[in-house]
């Protein structure tokens, strides 16, 4: 930093030399003297040390005044700029043949990419194919599979004998399937089953009973009536379809397909309360658009009957007990010491059924009843 201010000073006396001294001859200048000064290397030349005329020294003079630079050259810049612009002229040659060279180079660039691009393409043909061959040949093999299962059913829930020996254990699974039958009052004999088989890694809780029915017949018959389990002694027993993994996977998107809708309902299907449904059986299920049932309520008939039905009973109670000399309250009128005709016997024996099959109607209007094609899994 301290030797800065000394080259500057040392730049200047240069400057002032090269003003003072000419280039050519060394000489120093002289009022009377003619220079011109270099436009490259800046040094000053006498008028003749530069071999310069009389009328190419005023233009040169006149140039300098008005723009305060030159646009003359001494003999060694010239030479030194002769070498420059060959130079420069051999480099723009060798561009060209850079970019001609790059030209090519990006024309077979493009023609690779397009290359690509079209394998790509076949790529994806050939993998579009592949999948629908694989498609083809699961969708055969889950036919098949669906064939093989469609007279299966699964019992859950039905416990599992520790006995060693396999014949043993079979004639277990084979009785508990007739108590099972036996419970929910089907004419199916256990002896008519094709096989049975216990599913999965023997544990603490019973694993899983696949048997084979007979008939699809018998199958239905049995999944119809699985319902009555529950008001059974073996409420803990289920029975179901045995569905493929294909199927599984089906009902569960369908599951998730009928919450993604329910998302989207409209407003006058809220307001009807209206949403969508999975029902049907295992195996059969199907997105139904209705009102969903409401949970069976108690047992008491005013929770049981709407105002309409327990107005209606009233009624038909309260003119039975008229006809059978009862008051509207409930009270007896006073009609002992009167003679009963035969007549008017048979006409109270007639009041008699007509209030049984009254409350027969009420007690079955009081069961509740479920969907036929409501599933019928229970979990042990």
């Amino acid at each position: 930093m301290a030797g800065r201010p000394a080259d500057k000073e040392r730049e200047k006396e240069r400057e002032k030399e090269r003003k003072q001294n000419c280039v050519g001859c060394k000489k120093k200048f002289t009022k009377s003297d003619y220079c011109v000064l270099c436009g490259m290397c800046n040094f000053w030349y006498h008028k003749t040390c530069a071999g310069m005329s009389d009328d190419i020294y005023k233009c040169v003079e006149t140039y300098y005044k008005d723009n305060s630079h030159t646009f003359w050259n001494c003999m060694p810049c010239s030479t030194y700029a002769k070498g420059i612009t060959a130079r420069m002229r051999e480099l723009e040659g060798r561009i060209e043949e850079v970019e001609k060279h790059q030209g090519k180079q990006d024309e077979e660039i493009q023609s690779m990419n397009k290359e690509i691009v079209d394998t790509r393409k076949d790529v994806r043909k050939l993998e579009k194919k592949l999948e629908e061959s694989n498609l083809g040949e699961n969708v055969l093999l889950e036919l098949r599979e669906r064939k093989a299962r469609r007279l299966n059913v699964v019992f859950y829930g039905i416990g599992e004998s520790d006995s060693t020996n396999v014949e043993e254990r079979k004639s277990w699974d084979r009785k508990s399937c007739q108590n099972v039958f036996d419970a929910i009052k089907v004419n199916l004999k256990s002896n008519t089953l094709k096989f049975l088989r216990r599913i999965g890694e023997k544990s603490t809780r019973p694993r899983p009973l696949l048997v084979g029915m007979a008939t699809v017949a018998d199958k239905e018959l049995l999944l119809d009536n699985a319902r009555r389990l529950k008001d059974s002694h073996l409420s803990g027993v289920g029975i179901s379809a045995d569905l493929t993994p294909g199927e599984l996977k089906e009902e569960r998107e369908m599951v998730t397909e009928a919450e993604n809708r329910n998302k989207n309902l409209t407003e006058e299907d809220r307001a009807k309360n209206l949403k969508w449904l999975v029902v049907g059986q295992k195996g059969e299920k199907r997105l139904y658009k209705g009102v969903e049932r409401a949970p069976p309520a108690s047992n008491q008939p005013s929770q049981m009957h709407s105002q309409q039905q327990r107005k209606t009973i009233q009624q038909t109670r309260a003119r039975i007990n008229s006809k059978r000399g009862h008051s509207s309250n409930g009270s007896e009128e006073d009609i002992t010491d009167r003679p009963i005709s035969k007549k008017k016997q048979q006409r109270t024996q007639q009041d008699t059924e007509e209030e049984s099959e009254t409350e027969e109607e009420e007690t079955t209007q009081e069961e509740p009843r479920g969907e036929r094609g409501d599933p019928q899994i229970l979990q042990a």
